[in-house]
Protein backbone atom coordinates (compact mmCIF):
# COMPACT_ATOMS: atom_id res chain seq x y z
CA UNK A 1 0.00 0.00 0.00
CA UNK A 2 2.81 2.40 0.84
CA UNK A 3 4.54 1.73 -2.48
CA UNK A 4 1.28 2.29 -4.38
CA UNK A 5 0.62 5.61 -2.65
CA UNK A 6 4.20 6.82 -3.16
CA UNK A 7 4.10 5.81 -6.82
CA UNK A 8 0.91 7.81 -7.37
CA UNK A 9 2.47 10.79 -5.54
CA UNK A 10 5.62 10.69 -7.67
CA UNK A 11 3.65 10.64 -10.94
CA UNK A 12 1.38 13.46 -9.73
CA UNK A 13 4.22 15.99 -9.81
CA UNK A 14 3.88 16.18 -6.03
CA UNK A 15 0.41 17.66 -6.47
CA UNK A 16 1.64 20.73 -8.31
CA UNK A 17 4.79 21.38 -6.28
CA UNK A 18 6.80 21.03 -9.48
CA UNK A 19 5.14 24.25 -10.75
CA UNK A 20 5.49 26.19 -7.47
CA UNK A 21 9.06 25.57 -6.24
CA UNK A 22 11.35 23.46 -8.38
CA UNK A 23 14.12 23.22 -5.76
CA UNK A 24 11.76 21.99 -3.05
CA UNK A 25 10.19 19.64 -5.61
CA UNK A 26 13.59 18.06 -6.35
CA UNK A 27 14.34 17.57 -2.64
CA UNK A 28 10.91 16.08 -1.89
CA UNK A 29 11.04 13.94 -5.05
CA UNK A 30 14.44 12.46 -4.14
CA UNK A 31 13.31 11.67 -0.59
CA UNK A 32 10.03 10.16 -1.82
CA UNK A 33 11.83 8.11 -4.47
CA UNK A 34 14.31 6.72 -1.95
CA UNK A 35 11.48 5.74 0.42
CA UNK A 36 9.62 4.15 -2.52
CA UNK A 37 12.77 2.23 -3.47
CA UNK A 38 13.19 0.97 0.10
CA UNK A 39 9.61 -0.31 0.26
CA UNK A 40 9.92 -1.87 -3.22
CA UNK A 41 13.11 -3.62 -2.10
CA UNK A 42 11.35 -4.95 1.02
CA UNK A 43 8.68 -6.47 -1.20
CA UNK A 44 11.15 -7.78 -3.74
CA UNK A 45 13.48 -9.37 -1.18
CA UNK A 46 10.60 -11.08 0.61
CA UNK A 47 9.20 -12.36 -2.72
CA UNK A 48 12.46 -13.90 -3.92
CA UNK A 49 13.29 -15.08 -0.40
CA UNK A 50 10.16 -17.26 -0.46
CA UNK A 51 11.46 -19.44 -3.30
CA UNK A 52 13.42 -21.87 -1.05
CA UNK A 53 10.33 -22.34 1.14
CA UNK A 54 8.15 -23.32 -1.81
CA UNK A 55 9.91 -26.59 -2.59
CA UNK A 56 12.81 -28.76 -1.49
CA UNK A 57 13.42 -29.83 -5.11
CA UNK A 58 16.07 -27.62 -6.75
CA UNK A 59 14.62 -28.17 -10.25
CA UNK A 60 11.20 -27.00 -9.08
CA UNK A 61 12.73 -23.93 -7.39
CA UNK A 62 14.59 -23.13 -10.61
CA UNK A 63 11.32 -23.36 -12.51
CA UNK A 64 9.62 -20.95 -10.10
CA UNK A 65 12.53 -18.52 -10.36
CA UNK A 66 12.55 -18.67 -14.17
CA UNK A 67 8.77 -18.20 -14.37
CA UNK A 68 8.92 -15.26 -11.98
CA UNK A 69 11.66 -13.57 -13.97
CA UNK A 70 10.00 -14.29 -17.32
CA UNK A 71 6.54 -13.07 -16.36
CA UNK A 72 8.07 -10.03 -14.64
CA UNK A 73 9.89 -9.16 -17.86
CA UNK A 74 6.65 -9.46 -19.82
CA UNK A 75 4.97 -7.12 -17.35
CA UNK A 76 7.78 -4.56 -17.46
CA UNK A 77 7.84 -4.58 -21.26
CA UNK A 78 4.04 -4.39 -21.38
CA UNK A 79 4.09 -1.21 -19.30
CA UNK A 80 6.73 0.23 -21.62
CA UNK A 81 4.51 -0.41 -24.64
CA UNK A 82 1.34 1.14 -23.18
CA UNK A 83 2.69 4.08 -21.14
CA UNK A 84 2.58 6.76 -23.86
CA UNK A 85 -0.88 5.81 -25.23
CA UNK A 86 -2.30 5.83 -21.67
CA UNK A 87 -0.68 9.16 -20.78
CA UNK A 88 -1.76 10.75 -24.06
CA UNK A 89 -5.32 9.44 -23.73
CA UNK A 90 -5.82 10.73 -20.19
CA UNK A 91 -4.13 14.01 -21.07
CA UNK A 92 -6.68 14.38 -23.88
CA UNK A 93 -9.56 13.46 -21.55
CA UNK A 94 -8.56 16.06 -18.94
CA UNK A 95 -7.19 18.87 -21.16
CA UNK A 96 -8.63 18.29 -24.64
CA UNK A 97 -5.14 18.34 -26.15
CA UNK A 98 -3.55 15.38 -27.90
CA UNK A 99 -0.24 15.66 -26.02
CA UNK A 100 1.37 14.57 -22.77
CA UNK A 101 0.32 16.63 -19.74
CA UNK A 102 0.72 16.24 -15.99
CA UNK A 103 -2.88 15.04 -15.70
CA UNK A 104 -2.10 12.10 -18.01
CA UNK A 105 0.98 11.15 -15.98
CA UNK A 106 -1.02 11.39 -12.75
CA UNK A 107 -3.70 9.09 -14.20
CA UNK A 108 -0.99 6.65 -15.31
CA UNK A 109 0.57 6.66 -11.84
CA UNK A 110 -2.81 5.92 -10.27
CA UNK A 111 -3.48 3.07 -12.71
CA UNK A 112 -0.10 1.46 -12.02
CA UNK A 113 -0.46 1.99 -8.27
Amino acid sequence: LISAVLLAVIFSGMFGLVNVNSTLFIVVFVITFIVLDVFYSLRDISYWGMIPALSSDSHERSTYTALGSFTGSIGYQGITVVVIPIVTYFSWVFTGENAEHQSGWTAFGIIVA
